[in-house]
């Protein structure tokens, strides 16, 4: 669906799609906005949607594009402005002195990750502590997954998934860690071949996304019952930098 956004001729059934879709979609085309390996109008469309969904924690990636990519910086306004309300152009040390303060994201809305008790919000109390010093921020989402953006220093930061859908073949719950890399450029498969003889949890592969192309992605899987904060810090930070350094290996750049 969201490659869709790249063809005028998809573009606004795309739009009303993933507009439906919005707290599930928001993270993606929020990454979107920032991903400089795609075409332009796409990005474009990207920010027009994270203004049209009034997405405040895109705020500050609005004000970064605005101030450093010229080509962009118009919808990148644009969007600044139906989110934050303030009538301000195209004036970059006006914005950033309006949103001093504000960038910062806002705290997490309580999240309803299942009745007390049940596995799901033991998972996210259980996430939530584990990450507290290392993750700004850790929720879960609608579609049924923890999320969690890690902070890994110089303004770099990794976004981890993790579901509970799945049992082994004795019927154990198993804990599902995903987190995505970036599109595979040509090189893709000689880097993740040598990064999985020496990965210390989980393995990269090429998987297809949503508009038909091919992304470098990263999983790890573990029974439910052997996750305790130790563990989930520890395969967290070690997914999170390693398909961080792919990511920049494959890119030069951060845009998950």
């Amino acid at each position: 669906m969201i490659g869709q956004l790249w063809d005028h001729r998809t573009r606004g059934r795309a739009r009303a799609r993933l507009a439906e879709l919005q707290s599930v979609a928001a993270v993606k085309i929020e990454a979107l906005a920032q991903n400089h390996d795609a075409p332009e109008n796409t990005r474009w469309a990207a920010i027009a949607l994270l203004g049209q969904w009034q997405h405040q924690p895109a705020v500050a990636t609005l004000l970064d594009i605005a101030k450093r990519e010229v080509h962009l910086r118009g919808e990148a306004v644009r969007a600044l402005q139906r989110i934050t309300g303030k009538e301000i152009e195209e004036d970059m040390a006006a914005w950033e002195k309006a949103l001093a303060g504000e960038t910062a994201e806002p705290e997490a809305a309580p999240v309803k990750a299942g009745a007390p008790g049940s596995l799901e919000a033991r998972m996210l109390t259980l996430f939530q502590q584990a990450l507290k010093t290392v993750a700004s921020k850790v929720q879960w989402e609608e579609a049924g997954y923890i999320y969690a953006r890690v902070e890994l220093g110089e303004s770099r930061k990794q976004q981890i998934l993790v579901t509970f859908n799945e049992k082994d073949g004795d019927g154990q719950p198993l804990a599902m860690f995903y987190t995505e890399c970036g599109q595979a450029a040509r090189q893709a498969l000689d880097v993740i071949t040598r990064r999985n003889a020496t990965v210390h949890c989980g393995g990269f592969l090429v998987e297809t996304d949503e508009s038909g192309g091919k992304k470098v992605v990263m999983r790890h899987k573990t029974l439910v019952r052997d996750l305790n904060e130790t563990a989930v810090r520890e395969i967290v930070l070690t997914m999170a930098r390693e398909a961080d350094s792919v990511e920049y290996e494959l890119t030069q750049s951060d845009h998950i």
